[in-house]
């Protein structure tokens, strides 16, 4: 057996330290229930959410938030499960796919190989989040942003860029997987995958502060408003939540497969579990179509801004209203 393999005794045989899996330990049955339960709940709150506004207002966006709480209950699910099945392939895969994405290892007979999963949990939840900055740019003004562009530039802008970065962890997973495949050093391949998950942490870091410029410049209307100013608290919390979840992960993958944070539950738990949960939860509590649609009709318009509308309309403090 090379050093970059695994033994492979049936999925639910009784864990043993002696015996390692994919984890690097055997996940506990409490935290699984009760992200399981929590996640569950979430997306069922966010699924009822978004029914109550599908025709209410253009925000159909609301069920980002849907579906990334559904794949992280997928991925708790999976963890809940190995608590009984430690040496489950398909468990490991289910888990690792729905939470963390990208290329990522799984155990087979002979070898950790890689599985391939390019959209997750926090892709899903990033993606409402963009679309919440569109809003608030298309609702205080252009002169809200930092580049006088139009919020539709923003959102396309940094979805594409995660895609990309997406899709180089894509080709540094293949990479890895093929060393794997020769019982090789898979270095060059997780370098590159470690690369694109840099890059998507440097942009998440990058929309971070997009964020903040607008929500600063737009503070004049922000403050006096409730709505604005709960959805302005909780989007904030949320990409904090997000950022540091991926310096973890940075961190994380850069030790290597067999790392202290990789194989510690503890870290997984509050780094990545804890944190997705405030993210998500979040905006169950100050949901954005609710309090999108609250500040609309306190302006008098009808309809929360979308990046489906067909068009935009002059908001007070755009750049072309004081032209």
């Amino acid at each position: 057996m090379s050093q970059y393999a695994l033994p492979d005794p049936p999925a639910c045989t009784p864990y043993s330290s002696k015996i390692p899996n994919a984890y690097g330990y055997q996940p506990s049955l409490a935290p699984g229930i009760v992200f399981v339960v929590l996640f569950t709940t979430s997306a069922i709150a966010h699924a009822i959410q978004a029914w109550m506004h599908r025709r209410r207002s253009q925000t159909p966006w609301l069920w980002f938030f849907v579906i990334g709480a559904i794949y992280e209950d997928i991925g708790w699910c999976g963890r809940l499960a190995s608590h009984w099945c430690a040496y489950g392939g398909t468990l490991f895969e289910m888990q690792i796919s729905a939470l963390i994405g990208g290329k990522l290892f799984r155990p087979t007979s002979s070898h950790l190989v890689l599985v391939s999963d390019d959209v997750t949990a926090p892709a899903f939840t990033q993606a409402g989040i963009y679309i919440i900055t569109y809003s608030f740019i298309a609702l205080l003004g252009r002169s809200t942003s930092p580049l006088p562009l139009p919020p539709k530039v923003y959102l396309w802008t940094f979805l594409a860029i995660d895609v990309t970065c997406l899709v180089l962890q894509a080709v540094g997973g293949g990479l890895a997987s093929s060393a794997f495949g020769r019982d090789a050093d898979p270095k060059v391949g997780t370098n590159i995958m470690v690369g694109g998950i840099i890059a998507q942490l440097v942009f998440t870091i990058l929309f971070g502060f997009v964020l903040f410029i607008v929500l600063w410049r737009g503070r004049a209307q922000i403050k006096p408003s409730k709505p604005l100013t709960a959805l302005s608290a909780a989007t904030s919390t949320a990409v904090l939540c997000m950022i540091a979840r991926g310096v973890y992960r940075a961190i994380e993958l850069a030790q290597g497969w067999r790392g202290e944070l990789i194989t510690n539950e503890v870290y997984f738990c509050v780094l990545d579990g804890a944190l997705m949960l405030i993210a998500v939860g979040i905006f169950n509590f100050w949901n954005p179509g609710t309090l999108l649609e609250r500040e609309r009709a306190a302006r008098g318009e009808e309809q929360v801004p979308s990046p489906v509308a067909d068009e935009e309309k002059t908001r007070p403090g755009d750049s072309s209203s004081s032209e």
